[in-house]
């Protein structure tokens, strides 16, 4: 009635109430339905958009209000601009958050929330990539822990294992080791026990750590502890991914260690540890395949995408590096069959080749080599353009002619091995 731009203060703020309790009901609906915590992320694209459309609407209609009121009540004013800050955030919306919580900073330097209001202000300046400007602000909190006046000591704790991701993500090596020991200190307790997110994200994070840098070994020690200690969090399935991975690539190098001479004891042990590591990492492949199955494909992110489709490829593999080749086929047909649309495809149906020749099944190796021949053939030239393939155009034509080639010098090759693709 009277119409968008005369819109009342207290218009204002009922709308955005109302716009920000609808999202909040959006996301509470799926989350009755899963066993974690659940953020916009974990959405299907349809009601994510729904509820960052919710909460840019009660976003810009806080901002209005505290606009209106910015001279005759400065409590409803900070409450609006806070409220205002915290919806652009959560919409995703960082450049809107940004400026809300630099105004939010520099307009009430007294108020309660002051340190919270640096430390949202931080993450945002983290989410968009400003790593510097986000490490200097998390490193003010951190240093003004002990001022008693500056209330800032839970976002000072808050602050140290963004902290340390930011060191990890920028591009000066120079600084992983602070940032290693900032994980290595929160992993210990020192900002809180195991029940405080700065010890649970510490424990992930070390994790993630050792993972990126092929410290295999570490990594297990570190996922083991998170998956035993947080089952349920969030970032779970890429953990239990991880560690799967982590468990295979170190198998990989003991693999190189048995080509050494060593002695009899000591091949032995390594031995039982590649075999032990690889059953354990089909186990966790097998999981996180399950458990991605079944989830709705809506809501499946493009890292989960990824673990789904690596765990189905690398089931196989694991089976293969054990010369349980049988076993093998089995999780590269599954597979294939899964993937029969992806040119990732041929990673298993020319691994398949492979078991076959390694069994010294010569027939079932030129038959599956022919559907190897076959299938790609039939790629249109475009699927090529994915930077993300396992090996490009002019690599699978070698390939293929490589194999190819086995039949022409051998009528009866012994137990020959085609060269192995790399899987996904």
């Amino acid at each position: 009635l009277a119409g968008e731009a005369n819109l009342g203060a207290e218009t204002l703020l009922a709308l955005a109430g109302a716009h920000r309790r609808l999202a909040d009901e959006i996301i509470t609906a799926v989350k009755k339905q899963s066993t974690s915590d659940v953020a916009l992320a974990d959405l299907d694209p349809a009601t994510r958009a729904q509820a960052r459309s919710h909460l840019a609407l009660a976003a810009g209609y806080y901002r209005r209000h505290a606009d209106k009121i910015v001279l005759t009540d400065a409590a409803a004013y900070s409450e609006s601009l806070w409220a205002a800050g915290d919806c652009y955030d959560r919409a995703g919306d960082q450049e809107a958050a940004v400026r809300i919580f630099q105004l939010y900073a520099a307009e009430r330097p007294g108020d309660p929330r002051q340190p919270e209001a640096r430390f949202r202000l931080a993450q945002a300046y983290q989410v968009r990539g400003d790593l510097e400007n986000a490490s200097t602000i998390y490193r003010d909190l951190i240093r003004s822990r002990d001022d008693a006046d500056e209330g800032s000591g839970p976002w000072a704790d808050a602050s140290e294992v963004p902290l340390a991701r930011c060191l990890l993500l920028d591009a000066n090596p120079d600084n992983d080791n602070e940032a290693e020991q900032i994980l290595r200190n929160a992993a210990s307790g020192q900002m809180g026990g195991p029940d405080t997110a700065a010890f649970r994200d510490a424990v992930y994070e070390l994790a993630n750590h050792y993972y990126r840098r092929n410290e295999f070994d570490a990594a297990i020690e570190r996922f083991d502890e998170a998956l035993a200690r947080y089952p349920k969090d969030p970032g779970a399935t890429a953990a239990r991914f991880k560690l799967a991975d982590s468990l295979r690539l170190s198998a990989v190098e003991i693999e190189k260690n048995l080509l050494q001479a060593l002695p009899p004891a000591e091949k032995v042990r390594l031995e039982a540890t590649r075999t032990e590591r690889l059953k354990r990492s089909i186990a966790l492949y097998e999981g996180v395949r399950r458990e991605l199955d079944s989830k709705d494909a809506r809501r499946r992110t493009a890292p989960e995408e990824t673990y789904l489709r690596n765990s189905y490829f690398y089931m196989g593999e694991a089976a293969f590096r054990m010369k349980d080749y049988e076993t093998a086929i089995t999780h590269y047909n599954a597979a294939k069959d899964r993937y029969s649309q992806d040119p990732a495809a041929l990673v298993a149906m020319t691994q398949i080749v492979s078991c076959h020749l390694r069994q010294g099944d010569l027939k079932r190796a030129k038959a599956a080599n022919e559907r190897a021949k076959r299938f790609y053939g039939s790629l249109p030239a475009t699927v090529w353009d994915d930077p993300t393939l396992p090996m490009t155009r002019a690599d699978w034509e070698r390939w293929l002619d490589s194999t190819s080639q086995l039949w022409a010098d051998s009528e009866k090759p012994k137990t020959a091995a085609a060269p192995e693709p790399p899987a996904p």
